[in-house]
């Protein structure tokens, strides 16, 4: 009789199913008025339901992305615009819970490198555009910095926002001018 050793892994996803540590607000960024974070089993309950897999309002890319997608490096995260709160940088634009893609073309990592590079680009005030690309249907949204940046505080102030970015966030180096700020 011979033996068959079968090692069995926990399967690697995207979306993490809780918040690490534990009771942990989620990171969140806001860049002209939208808002970014990261997809997880929390904020997809929250949205659409404990049953969201199956439920029909579920953006087909969440569901694409938890069955079809595995990590390809640590660190990933699963990038999402969230909604678009309320100003003039977005007073005709509808998005919510798209998965956000790349910005200038560039495919972003996790929520922590799509912040270092927009603020790069806000403290450089170049390029003068950023262009997010979401979701599989290829729609683009382009931002202004220079309007961008003159609005900012506007935004979080008209929405009750402490801070464009949660404090994890605000804690790492951008870079600015040849050196490292932290924000």
């Amino acid at each position: 009789m011979n033996n068959l050793k079968i090692e069995l892994e926990k399967t690697k996803t995207l979306i993490p199913r809780y918040l690490v540590p534990e009771n942990t607000r989620p990171s969140y960024y806001i860049h002209s008025g939208f808002v970014f974070t990261t997809l997880t089993h929390p904020y997809l309950q929250t949205i659409y339901g404990s049953n969201w897999e199956n439920n029909p309002h579920t953006p087909f890319d969440f569901v694409n992305v938890w069955y079809d997608d595995v990590p390809e490096f640590v660190g990933q995260q699963v990038v999402v615009l969230s909604h678009a709160l309320t100003s003039e940088l977005t007073s005709d634009l509808e998005f919510n819970n798209e998965l956000l893609r790349s910005v200038n073309e560039v495919k972003v990592k996790n929520l922590t490198h799509l912040y270092q590079m927009v603020e790069t680009a806000m403290a450089k005030q170049s390029p003068k555009f950023l262009t997010f690309q979401l979701g599989s249907r290829n729609v683009t949204i382009v931002t202004d910095l220079e309007k961008a940046r003159k609005e900012e505080n506007m935004i979080l102030k008209d929405n009750s926002i402490p801070a464009k970015a949660s404090d994890d966030l605000l804690a790492v180096a951008v870079y600015n001018n040849n050196q490292n700020r932290h924000y």
